[in-house]
């Protein structure tokens, strides 16, 4: 629903452009390739395990390539309302307020300071509750 909203919404506006939606595509079950003609590219709910066990950390994230180069990213999370925005040479934002990357050299604690999410109390507690199951997936 959120996804086909997105996509009428983008399509009143920019009626020439393709769309890989994951909902659309698992529908269709049909391969999707990535082509140079303006692409949206729409997650409707990027982490649904989380949204389906009323966790904070999911998004709807969408992203926009021309020439199969990404132009547009945009992700927002509607429980802790958080809109992220970038633009290819334009900078990123969060809530409307500049950001700016880490430093891509790292330092000392650079092993740790990349996608880590943890409160381990918390994830014991709500995995005691039965609302948290434990996964494991691999990192790069």
């Amino acid at each position: 629903m959120v996804e086909k909203l997105l996509m009428n919404g983008i399509s009143a506006k920019f009626p020439d452009h393709k769309f890989i939606g994951e909902e659309n595509t698992a529908e269709s079950n049909r391969r999707v390739e990535l082509t140079d003609a303006p692409t949206w590219i729409i997650d409707p709910v990027d982490g649904t395990m989380n949204f389906v066990h009323a966790m904070p950390h999911t998004c709807i994230s969408i992203a926009l390539y021309v020439n199969k180069v990404a132009e547009i990213g945009i992700v927002y999370n509607p429980v802790i309302e958080q809109f992220f925005t970038a633009r290819k040479g334009k900078g990123a934002f969060l809530n409307g307020q500049r950001i700016r990357v880490s430093d891509e050299k790292g330092g000392d604690f650079d092993a740790l300071s990349r996608r880590v999410l943890c409160a381990a109390s918390s994830e014991l507690a709500h995995q005691a509750t039965q609302v948290l199951v434990q996964y494991y997936p691999d990192r790069d």
